[in-house]
């Protein structure tokens, strides 16, 4: 399975996510096509175990990072790993990210997202858990930026981005100082 997961990504490069086919994907990985439909029923059920494998990773990254840092501030150290992760990830890798994100969005995954997002919060001391629509806007605005800074012509300097991101991560967890809410009449609630 590691083998056609591998093939996976190598066709994501070299061929894109619209001509990315399983047939391409079997071949590659030197197998029959009837093999790889033993494990994957369809193309959708492969890209989905490819976002998993790359979900798996970046968790066990963050949970290291996470662990590995005083309490109340490992925010630095997550925004860290995940641009770590993808921007000095191989060349296959990086060209898979932007297809393999619409993955992430799946129930299944997003609850591995939302378990981890939760023990960031109690970390930083939230007054309340993050709900399910707080952890998806938020994980989609670090990811988002993430993938397009890898994907998209820039000259961004990465410790700056970093920077950024964690002031993001903080100010709409509310812990940096964030506007309070704009009531109706324009008046801060």
């Amino acid at each position: 399975m590691a083998t056609l997961i591998e093939a996976g990504f190598q066709i994501l490069e070299r061929d894109g996510p619209e001509r990315f086919g399983t047939t391409a994907v079997a071949e590659r990985a030197g197998v029959s096509i009837g093999t790889l439909y033993q494990y994957f029923g369809n193309k959708d059920e492969l890209l989905k175990a490819m976002a998993r494998q790359e979900v798996s990773e970046l968790l066990q990254g963050v949970a290291r990072a996470f662990e590995a840092s005083p309490q109340g501030s490992r925010a630095r150290p997550v925004v860290r790993i995940i641009l770590r992760t993808f921007w000095d990830a191989p060349p296959d890798r990086q060209a898979a990210f932007p297809l393999l994100l619409r993955y992430v969005a799946r129930a299944d995954l997003m609850r591995e997202v939302k378990a981890f997002t939760a023990g960031l919060g109690r970390d930083l001391a939230l007054r309340q858990s993050l709900s399910d629509e707080a952890a998806f806007v938020l994980t989609r605005a670090v990811l988002g930026v993430v993938s397009a800074a890898v994907s998209e012509p820039h000259n961004l300097d990465r410790q700056k981005l970093e920077d950024e991101l964690v002031h993001l991560i903080l100010r709409y967890l509310n812990l940096g100082g964030a506007p309070q809410a704009v009531g109706k009449a324009g008046a801060r609630a």
